[in-house]
């Protein structure tokens, strides 16, 4: 997490601090959800359409 430090600081220099501070808290969010799925050893749907859904469904969420 040394670069998220790193483009936090400079983002707060810059001025931009509610940017940064959304996207870490977006990366982190996904992070959790990719490690979660590695963990239970899930795999995203073979179907496009499914799978298209399923990252659909999980941007949505993050961006809420």
């Amino acid at each position: 997490n040394f670069m998220k430090l790193f483009r936090t600081d400079q983002g707060l220099k810059h001025g931009s601090a509610i940017v940064v501070f959304i996207l870490a808290a977006v990366l982190s969010i996904v992070t959790v959800a990719l490690a979660g799925m590695l963990a239970l050893g899930k795999q995203l749907p073979s179907e496009l359409g499914a799978r298209v859904a399923l990252l659909l469904g999980c941007s949505i969420l993050c961006i809420q």
